[in-house]
């Protein structure tokens, strides 16, 4: 049984060090309800889903204050889907004692959670799990009166000394958390056109565009840095001239929204992403940028490399109005201690501190967060989202007008 999602205890566990790890499951046996399934995927979320985390003394379990007190919104991902849940971070309120704690994970529906004086949503302390399964039990009725019914859920045990505790995951009541039965994601449709970085005036050729596999999706904060989730959604290639893809999902973008590109024609070809703030318009039309595998090996040559780093690189194309590349422009990263590496004219090593004739430039080490800006000292752009994925070249382009 692989694991659901991992979730970090940051600080506090009985003075753990490394964090307590707190490692997720679906049960897929029968009478867990979760259809049969250990992948996240295929549980959809809707309804305002609610995250209880609690890690609480066994002999005292309605404690108000314990270690980890934890009632929040579960930031849904692109998907809305239970892999949602490698989105959370947790800090310990203090240090736990050493001896063995109850770790709770349930998730609710906001509107089955009693609220406070103020409004905002309470999880139970008087949560109860069966003996034999460790799921959370339905009808236990809060003082306040709140159903507090729980629609997935689990418990385990931390022993002083461990760095890791499962806790296998039930579905008690899937249906209060479904879209299926509280509302509707909306359809997102979208429509990419995509260049050649060697030659961004004009769309890929038809030959071209036939080995190329095209996806939209927005990388996810990991423990081990931003993630593009596999395969994102896939787009369609449409029957038109010049080449274009679409696609009608149920996905929401949180901030940005990137269009994968992999050329199947190569082998041991690395993906690009090109991405673009999120707009609440739709459908999204976008632009992506397929890098010619040759391109790319000159290009980290240039930088002293022979692969694409694990953690991922930024490739970057300042160009002008016509989409030719501009020299003399300073790239501005949001993040100021950003190095920002700009190749000379024929792109086979750094030059200079600014664009050569050739526009290009290279980042080495940036969060997905980054964005980019440019100056030519006359005229500054707005910003375009960027930064490094895992395993991806995120291709930012800055175009002047």
């Amino acid at each position: 049984m692989r694991a659901l999602a991992i979730i970090t205890i940051v600080a506090g566990i009985a003075c753990s060090t490394p964090p307590l790890q707190i490692t997720l499951q679906l049960d897929d046996s029968p009478s867990a309800s979760c259809g049969l399934t250990t992948d996240c995927q295929d549980i959809p979320l809707g309804c305002d889903p609610y995250l209880m985390l609690r890690i609480v003394d066994p002999t005292n379990p309605t404690d108000p204050d314990p270690p980890v007190n934890m009632c929040q919104a579960l930031v849904l991902n692109t998907k809305h889907d239970l892999c949602s849940l490698y989105n959370v971070q947790v800090d310990a309120n203090r240090d736990a004692p050493n001896k063995s704690m109850d770790v709770q994970v349930v998730l609710f529906n906001k509107s089955d959670l009693a609220t406070s004086d103020d409004g905002d949503p309470v999880c139970p302390t008087n949560m109860q799990f069966a003996a034999a399964s460790g799921y959370p039990l339905q009808g236990i009725v809060s003082g306040d009166g709140a159903r507090n019914t729980p629609a997935i859920g689990g418990h385990a045990y931390w022993h002083p000394g461990d760095s890791e505790v499962v806790v296998k995951l039930g579905c008690t009541d899937l249906d209060r958390v479904s879209p299926v039965t509280c509302e509707q994601i909306p359809i997102t449709n979208v429509h990419a056109s995509i260049v050649d970085l060697d030659n961004p005036v004009a769309s890929v050729s038809p030959s071209a565009a036939q080995s190329l596999v095209v996806s939209v999706g927005e990388p996810q904060a990991m423990i081990t840095g931003y993630v593009f989730n596999e395969p994102g959604e896939q787009l369609v290639r449409t029957p038109e001239d010049p080449p274009g893809w679409h696609g009608d999902f149920s996905a929401v973008f949180q901030s940005s929204e990137c269009i994968q590109v992999i050329d199947t024609s190569t082998a041991e070809t690395t993906p690009t992403l090109t991405c673009q703030a999120t707009s609440p318009e739709s459908p999204i039309d976008a632009t992506a940028v397929l890098l010619a595998k040759k391109s790319l090996q000159a290009i980290l040559a240039a930088v002293g490399k022979t692969t694409v780093p694990d953690q991922g690189i930024v490739i970057g194309l300042v160009v002008d109005r016509d989409l030719k590349p501009k020299p003399g422009v300073t790239v501005i990263p949001s993040d100021g201690s950003v190095v920002v590496e700009y190749l000379n004219f024929n792109r086979t090593m750094r030059d200079g501190t600014s664009t050569s004739t050739s526009g290009m430039f290279v980042v080495e080490d940036t969060p997905y967060t980054t964005v980019f800006g440019a100056s030519d000292g006359t005229t500054t752009i707005p910003d375009v989202p960027g930064g490094i994925v895992m395993g991806k070249v995120t291709i930012v382009m800055l175009r002047f007008p």
